[in-house]
């Protein structure tokens, strides 16, 4: 897509003439031939360079090992970007024919040749999976991860869809609402321990997200008069007027046999009652106990 050219798909007939590598044959891609020249004549240049062959690497001093790269990874990437921009601008033959990388490339630009892009997020996005997640607590489980982000903080679906990659990994989910509405991107949640500062820290900003968010929503809802509208239903609700009795069930009061005693309910007493009635109670039983103990002394007296 880059590139900005045609594919022409073969067919059924077509399919004698496509020529496929063997399970493993580096010299068949064109980016082998590319390595090799810019190792036999770019790269063998670097101080602390080995070449391919781990087995018997280059060596600068026969039986000693070849010191590394003596000025750090960063001047070693500027150094490498060097050599490319020098191999760019060296005429080669073959396709070429003479022309440098930058005069081929140069060509192609004044005969009207422009590049697609295409934003890397939406490539992959464009082959992700769409997954149903259950939200919890503003985070989902994935891969045997927890994924949150500041958009989770302030949504409140209880089920959402997870765009997962599908050709690549991922540090980094959109999710959608079930209706398809974007929501945002989930990272994955990060643990703090049990002392660290970071995770009180974190854990209150999320809260706040959250509150602001629960606050803005409530602005937006207008206000109802719950009881009215309660009222309103029941009065609009269509009357049901039930049909008339199918029969009437009688009972023979003049018949033989005894008649039923209809229980009647006792009256409730007051608490004062209730007290009264206790007070009268522990009073009988006083005078009981006494008159007890009076006739155990007699009895008592009699027989000494």
């Amino acid at each position: 897509m880059k590139l900005n050219c045609s594919i022409t798909p073969y067919t059924a007939e077509d399919r004698n003439r496509v020529i496929r590598a063997r399970a493993y044959n580096a010299s068949a891609k064109v980016v082998e031939g590319f390595f090799r020249q810019m190792n036999q004549q770019y790269f063998r240049h670097i101080p602390g360079w080995i070449d391919d062959n781990r087995m018997n690497p280059k060596r600068r001093e026969l039986g000693k090992p070849m010191p590394p790269y003596e000025n750090g990874f960063d001047e070693f990437c500027k150094l490498v970007f060097q050599l490319l921009k020098t191999y760019e601008a060296l005429p080669q033959g073959g396709a070429l024919a003479g022309k440098s990388p930058s005069q081929a490339f140069e060509g192609h630009v004044k005969a009207g040749w422009a590049s697609t892009l295409i934003d890397d997020s939406q490539f992959y996005m464009a082959f992700a999976k769409p997954e149903r997640r259950k939200l919890e607590k503003h985070a989902f489980s994935l891969g045997g991860r927890l994924w949150t982000g500041p958009e989770l903080d302030r949504c409140f679906e209880t089920t959402v869809i997870v765009r997962v990659p599908a050709y690549h990994g991922f540090n980094e989910l959109l999710v959608e609402t079930v209706q398809g509405e974007r929501i945002g991107w989930a990272t994955p949640d990060c643990e703090f321990l049990y002392d660290d500062p970071r995770g009180a820290q974190t854990s209150a900003a999320r809260d706040k997200n959250r509150k602001q968010a629960l606050r803005k929503m409530q602005r937006s809802v207008p206000e109802i008069d719950v009881l009215g509208k309660l009222i309103e239903i029941g009065e609009g609700a269509a009357q049901i007027v039930p049909n008339a009795p199918a029969g009437v069930i009688s009972v023979d009061l003049d018949g033989g046999g005894s008649h039923a005693i209809v229980p009647v309910r006792s009256a409730k007493k007051t608490r004062q009652q209730l007290e009264e009635k206790q007070r009268e109670m522990d009073e009988a039983r006083s005078l009981l106990v006494r008159a007890a103990a009076a006739h155990n002394q007699r009895k008592y007296d009699g027989t000494h």
